[in-house]
């Protein structure tokens, strides 16, 4: 279902030049993701080069100029993508900010590489998350502040029950009752990488 609500607070201005369909599609997705909608009055475009938010949460897209086209001029798309006030913003950054683990929840299922973990705790700059694949439970904990992620350094706690949840949080904070301190593995880390994220239903 598209989202066509109304956001209660103004959204950024944005703007945004594509180089290939591929790169259109992830751009489409991820401000999707950030909760901005098409509001064209035509279908949504298949693909383009140069889209374009608002405040109110539309996105709308301008499309490619002709061949031999003045590029300078304000007449063509990319001389209005040059000259429009919009903040200019490049895909990386739009990643940055569609899958930014700060936002993260607990319920929320979130694609770490080709993987989904549901989050099961969240207190800054921890989270901890887990899956169950093949009967097998496994477990991750993120460090927003390091960007890193990877099991903690202490055997004796489990990641199962919520009351094991809670007891690693505690310890990563050094607040455990039994003084057992937890940390995530220097040798078994990796850079956080999000691709994508789920609302719990």
């Amino acid at each position: 279902m598209t989202n066509t609500s109304i956001p209660s607070q103004p959204m950024m201005a944005l703007k945004i030049k594509l180089n290939s369909h591929a790169q259109f599609l992830l751009a489409w997705s991820y401000f999707y993701q950030l909760g901005y909608h098409w509001l064209g009055n035509c279908p949504k475009p298949r693909t383009a080069p140069y889209l374009y938010t608002y405040e109110d949460g539309r996105i709308l897209a301008d499309y490619f100029d002709v061949e031999d086209a003045d590029l300078s001029s304000p007449n063509s798309a990319n001389g209005y993508f040059n000259g429009h006030k919009n903040h200019e913003i490049t895909l990386d950054e739009l990643k940055e900010k569609a899958f930014n683990p700060k936002t993260l929840k607990v319920g929320q299922k979130v694609k770490l590489d080709k993987s989904w973990w549901k989050v099961r705790a969240v207190r800054h700059p921890f989270i901890i998350c887990t899956q169950n694949m093949f009967g097998k439970g496994y477990y991750t904990i993120i460090d927003i502040d390091k960007n890193i992620r990877g099991e903690g350094t202490s055997w004796g706690l489990g990641h199962d029950t919520d009351q094991q949840i809670a007891e690693s949080m505690l310890a990563l904070h050094g607040e455990h009752p039994n003084e057992i301190e937890q940390e995530i593995s220097q040798r078994n880390n990796c850079p956080v990488n999000i691709t994508a994220i789920k609302d719990s239903v």
